[in-house]
């Protein structure tokens, strides 16, 4: 069993993912009933193994120090980074809404270049199943499908969105005005 949680979480390792919306280590959760049986099988052999060597008031004492101070340092060692890395990725994936925001833009068509964070473009195209938001948000496909998209909303400003992930930076430029009819 404890092979097999091992190569659970190294498998996980190996065969990364494309990477989009995914928030949590919820791959993991298919290794707890191997840890789970694992961990009882231990406690269930623990006297057996230790068998008069420890008084029982330290057994019980010793582990309860272990545990205590092990999920004292898990929750204060871990927390905060966690808290930091999660903040920073949510931002970094929410970039597309955070600028569409921040430029004040209220009614546009918004062609993804890119994706946002490791959000693909697929991800992020979210729209009301009736398209009549302020924003409306569609993948770039090229040129002729962006201009022929762009000239079904005429009354809205066309914009491409472009991420850079290592300058962390993204840019909504106008959709070239000679391209729109």
């Amino acid at each position: 069993m404890l092979v097999s949680l091992a190569g659970l979480a190294i498998s996980y390792l190996i065969f990364q993912n494309k990477g989009s919306n995914e928030y949590g280590p919820r791959y993991y959760y298919d290794g707890i009933t191997y840890l789970a049986l694992l961990l009882s099988a231990g406690w269930m052999r623990a006297p057996e193994v230790l068998g008069g060597m420890i008084p029982p008031w330290k057994v019980k004492r010793g582990a309860a120090l272990a545990l205590g101070f092990g999920a004292l340092l898990t929750v204060a060692g871990s927390v905060p980074f966690l808290m930091f890395h999660y903040r920073d990725k949510v931002n970094h994936n929410r970039d597309l809404f955070t600028s569409v925001e921040r430029a004040g833009i209220s009614s546009a068509l918004v062609f993804l270049a890119t994706g946002s964070g490791r959000m693909p473009p697929g991800d992020l195209v979210r729209n009301p199943l009736d398209f009549r938001s302020g924003v409306v948000y569609a993948r770039d496909l090229g040129r002729e499908a962006d201009q022929g998209l762009a000239a079904l909303y005429p009354d809205r400003p066309a914009l491409v969105y472009v991420y850079d992930p290592r300058a962390r930076r993204s840019t909504l430029r106008p959709l070239a005005v000679e391209d729109r009819r």
